[in-house]
């Protein structure tokens, strides 16, 4: 797939939300629907669990802040064309991103029960990151596809009137 510009970008979760609230869905999306098997129930399934990461991932920016003396902390990033959001490693005072090599590098160096809490925290933060990319991609194959589905149309025959 060809990389999108900035002004290509869309954020495939706000066009989810958008298609299950306006109830375009049914034409859209489920291919049967009012059987529960369309493809609006994994959508809505993929956004709960999009919403789920993106609290637990604000959870733990917050518990990163409340280290005593804490020298970094987890940053959440959110790309406002697509809605992409991230956790990043941020120093506190110059607010300079570190990446998670230098992040490693300075909690490495902390008391054993200290490091431990960081290296969990850095877990957590990757594993929230993969997750989110995941499910984001997985609302984009459904994007996709409903825009690829075409949408049946029958023939009907038209009446005529037999002029006797």
């Amino acid at each position: 797939m060809a990389k999108q510009t900035r002004s290509q970008r869309v954020n495939v979760v706000e066009w989810a939300r958008g298609t299950l609230e306006n109830e375009t869905c049914q034409s859209v999306i489920d291919t049967k629907p009012f059987t529960g098997r369309g493809t609006a129930q994994t959508l809505r399934h993929h956004l709960t669990q999009v919403d789920q990461v993106e609290a637990d991932m604000v959870a733990l920016c917050a518990a990163t802040k409340k280290v005593a003396g804490y020298s970094m902390y987890l940053a959440e990033h959110r790309r406002k064309a697509d809605g992409y959001m991230a956790l990043r490693w941020r120093e506190i005072g110059t607010r300079k991103h570190l990446s998670w090599e230098e992040a490693h590098a300075r909690y490495s160096v902390l008391p054993t029960v200290l490091r431990q809490w960081y290296e969990h925290a850095n877990a957590q933060a990757q594993e929230f990151n993969s997750q989110h990319l995941k499910l984001r991609g997985l609302v984009r194959e459904l994007k996709l596809l409903s825009q690829q589905r075409k949408v049946p149309t029958f023939a009907r025959p038209i009446p005529s009137r037999s002029r006797a």
